[in-house]
């Protein structure tokens, strides 16, 4: 749910967390398609794939960056630069044709990570690429020792929230999240 009041949109977001304790077996790839590990290498790719992900979403208009290349090169400069980044929650999925998937995460303390975005390329959405990439991700952080991990969803983005329960997670809290409208909007 959005609302608009004085050149300023409000997001509903949903935090969910999942206990990596009573993590599924890892998900692979769907067939002819591969799970790539963090490289500094692949900074480019990440920010290609959320470019092209989140165009004209709504995370894009909350999260102005999302919104260009450059901005989600940005994104991923401040993501793999954290004291928390964590390589082992960091993946792409890529085809024959290169990367159409990708996630971060970030340790946020001592039990817990956070997974930054998952982004998959319009037209390949549906097809197992998110579950592998969100699988990825919690296996690794569970590898860093970590025991939840969370993310923040849109409340209306109902393809996304039903992945993440099938997966295991659950919903915590609820909350508005403002951004200033521009100018030509």
């Amino acid at each position: 749910m959005t609302t608009e009041t004085a050149n300023v949109e409000y997001f509903s977001r949903i935090v969910m967390e999942i206990d990596l304790a009573w993590l599924s077996a890892p998900k692979d790839a769907p067939p002819g398609l591969r799970l790539v590990p963090w490289s500094r290498g692949q900074l480019s790719a990440h920010a290609n794939v959320m470019a092209r992900s989140f165009d004209g979403a709504a995370d894009a208009r909350l999260f102005r960056r999302l919104g260009s290349e450059k901005g989600c090169r940005a994104v991923m400069q401040e993501i793999a630069q954290h004291l928390g980044f964590s390589k082992a929650a960091t993946w792409t999925v890529e085809d024959e044709t290169g990367p159409i998937g990708c996630i971060q995460g970030v340790r946020r303390d001592w039990q817990v990570g956070a997974i930054q975005n998952v982004a998959v390329v319009p037209g390949r959405q549906g097809k197992g690429i998110g579950t592998a990439l969100i699988s990825a991700s919690c296996h690794g952080f569970r590898r860093d020792g970590l025991r939840y991990a969370v993310l923040e969803v849109t409340a209306d983005n109902e393809r996304a929230i039903g992945l993440y329960r099938r997966i295991g997670f659950a919903p915590r809290r609820q909350f508005l999240r403002a951004a200033e409208l521009r100018r030509d909007e």
